[in-house]
């Protein structure tokens, strides 16, 4: 319920019924947070950050809020004169209060006045019986128990007052009774399927006696609770895998048999291949208790109350085409890398940010160059060792993650105009005299010439011939990361897919190879020639894992399932027999050791690890490979790790893989 995000307008297509009578396609915007007038006459709801109302039939919705901060819930007051809401208008999000006035089939908002004043937010649940107190959960004071208390704030704005000392969110009541019912548990809404002690409850209290009571014991979620005039509740409860809408008879518990109607039967199926984003929400009725206003995904609907038969009505809403703030954001994400790999030669950088891949060179004042630009998200990013391929996953609508490869097919360079070579102007004949003399100085040494230079042999010509060849044959070097941070179109292929997630792809050093995880954390290898998997490892949980320089081992990382993690090598190999070797456990140890890396001649291990600390306080440890280090002086130790970092400073991108041709 505190969620808020800026909305921009969408078009979706509707019913031709509505949409004839405006003239054209309607349901355009992504409406949230409906509630209804007392006689359910009117709707205000929440759209593109403003709030708008619209008949109960549906039609043309006119804006009562054009300020530039997130409208959210509202709620009618007993009487409907006042509509309280909220809003971050000042900062945090607070409650507010305006005058409504029904003019003819329209409602006409008055002056707003703002009743919280708080940094933290406010979370409305609706009015107290006697409609002179706003009653709205909050996090006000630091709790062990995270979850909310509820409070009430007096209509002119004066001190809140705590409800009661219980914890809990959304208090709703009714003008007719002063029972209060609200919710308690961990309120995850997105986790429809959800079964177990962290579920959502529904709890009545009665202020005059202060007594509790719980209405729904169900081991799902149950929310937003309305009381009926009758006495009855409508609420939206996941029990049958998605929310719908329950009603429980006046005076029962979802204990007692038969208290429990479902209203709704909301799901995806043939018919409605979309999303339902797990059905109802955003629940609201009106004060006479005859309708009911909610939303499923992107389409309010209207229920009659009082047909125990009716059927959920949608309502055709068109919105004004002009909103208060722009359509479109401007955002620097610069800030917002959350991944980034360097290129093998150390000039170019490829990042994700928003989701988004991107790639720009490593120096100054360059562009940078969106490689991605879809609704997918992009991450787990890894150069191939050439440095031609640029390896990634991205969810999509079919699969939870793919694995891609992008490569330039388009640079900057390559719209640069050849220039024409420029022919030689020849050279001036010599005069006669010059001929003469030169003839003379020619002659004189042309006795030496012959036996000393021998150029103009056959043995000599023949070499000169191969290696001209050869020269002409030899394509020259492409510089791939000048290639890719000047880039202008990509081409993005799909390398690795299956009805089962696969992520984080990982080159080998010679690049042949694809190591990735699937599902849960299984290591699978994929022969990028052949098109050949081979699984390594069956693992519960993702591993750390990295490659050997030898592209034949791995080092990884494994969590066992008492949560220790220990780090492992794994040659990947099969024998004779086609059995993979078990992997070698290098640290044996009951805490934490994670994050391994090999050094580039295998011979030393660097891994983190917690255990001289508390829990996820880590260290960097090493475990030399090789005996022969262990008996080093230390300056012949120190003499080996700077001939080491030496090599490896000196390692170049490989030459370019043509897997095609191998």
């Amino acid at each position: 319920m505190t969620t808020r995000s800026r909305i921009r307008a969408l078009l979706v297509t509707c019913g031709i019924c509505a949409a004839a009578a405006i003239g054209q396609d309607t349901r355009q915007g992504l409406i949230q947070y409906p509630s209804l007038s007392p006689d359910a006459s009117h709707i205000v709801f929440s759209a593109a950050g403003d709030l708008w109302s619209v008949s109960a039939k549906g039609g043309i919705a006119e804006r009562l809020t054009v300020h530039p901060g997130i409208e959210g819930q509202s709620r009618f007051s007993h009487d409907g004169r006042m509509l309280v809401f909220e809003s971050n208008r000042d900062g945090a999000q607070n409650l507010y209060i305006m005058d409504m006035d029904e003019t003819g089939d329209r409602l006409v908002g008055g002056e707003i006045e703002r009743l919280t004043t708080s940094d933290r937010a406010q979370m409305l649940g609706g009015f107290s019986q006697d409609g002179e107190r706003v009653l709205f959960s909050a996090y006000i004071y630091r709790e062990i128990y995270r979850h909310p208390r509820m409070y009430s704030v007096p209509l002119d704005g004066g001190p809140m007052e705590m409800v009661t000392e219980a914890f809990g969110r959304g208090p709703a009541t009714h003008g007719q009774s002063e029972d209060v019912f609200f919710i308690r548990g961990y309120y995850y809404p997105h986790r429809v399927a959800y079964r177990g002690p962290g579920n959502s409850d529904i709890f009545r209290y009665r202020p005059s006696d202060e007594s509790f009571m719980q209405m729904t014991e169900f081991n799902g979620n149950d929310m937003e609770p309305t009381l009926l005039p009758d006495g009855s509740l409508i609420y939206v409860s996941s029990r049958d895998g998605q929310y719908n809408l329950v009603r429980l008879a006046a005076g029962k518990t979802d204990q007692d048999p038969g208290a429990v109607t479902q209203l709704t039967h909301f799901k995806p199926d043939a018919d409605n291949p979309e999303t339902i984003a797990h059905g109802v929400r955003d629940l609201q009725v009106s004060e006479d208790g005859s309708t009911a206003v909610f939303v499923v995904w992107n389409t309010m609907y209207t229920l009659d109350l009082t047909n125990a038969r009716a059927k959920p009505v949608a309502v055709d809403v068109e919105l004004g085409r002009d909103f208060s703030g722009s359509q479109f954001d401007r955002k620097n994400i610069a800030r917002n890398v959350g991944e980034a790999a360097i290129h093998p030669s150390g000039k170019a950088v490829a990042e994700v940010a928003r989701g988004e891949l991107f790639v720009r060179s490593t120096s100054e004042d360059h562009p940078t160059a969106r490689v991605s630009d879809s609704p997918a998200r992009e991450r787990d990013i890894a150069w191939s060792p050439d440095g031609v391929r640029l390896y990634f996953t991205a969810d999509d609508e079919e699969s939870l993650g793919k694995i891609y490869a992008a490569t330039v097919s388009l640079s900057r360079s390559e719209l640069q105009p050849v220039p024409e070579s420029e022919e030689e102007p020849a050279e001036d004949a010599p005069s006669e005299d010059a001929t003469a003399v030169d003839g003379d100085e020619q002659s004189d040494s042309a006795d030496s010439a012959d036996s000393s230079d021998d150029s103009h042999s056959p043995e000599a010509e023949g070499e000169a011939e191969a290696k001209e060849g050869q020269d002409e044959d030899k394509a020259p070097k492409i510089d791939y990361a000048k290639r890719w941070s000047e880039a202008l179109r990509f081409d993005v292929e799909v390398v690795v897919e299956g009805e089962q997630m696969v992520y984080r792809p990982l080159p080998s050093p010679d690049g042949t190879k694809l190591m990735y995880l699937r599902e849960r954390g299984d290591i699978v290898i994929r022969d990028l020639v052949t098109g050949e998997d081979r699984v390594i490892r069956e693992l519960w949980s993702d591993p750390d894992v990295a490659w050997a320089s030898d592209s034949r081992h791995i080092v990884y990382a494994a969590t066992d399932l008492d949560f220790n993690s220990d780090v492992f090598i794994q040659d990947t190999h099969p024998d004779e027999d086609g059995v993979i070797a078990k992997a070698i456990n290098i640290t044996r140890h009951p805490d934490i050791d994670q994050s391994p890396q090999l050094s580039h001649d295998g011979k030393v291990l660097t891994f983190l690890s917690d255990r001289d600390n508390n829990n996820w306080e880590y260290d960097v440890y090493v475990v030399n490979l090789d005996e022969a280090l262990d008996g080093l002086a230390g300056y012949e130790l120190d003499q080996y790790f700077k001939d080491a970092a030496d090599t490896v400073g000196k390692l170049k991108p490989i030459d370019s893989v043509d897997l095609e041709a191998l």
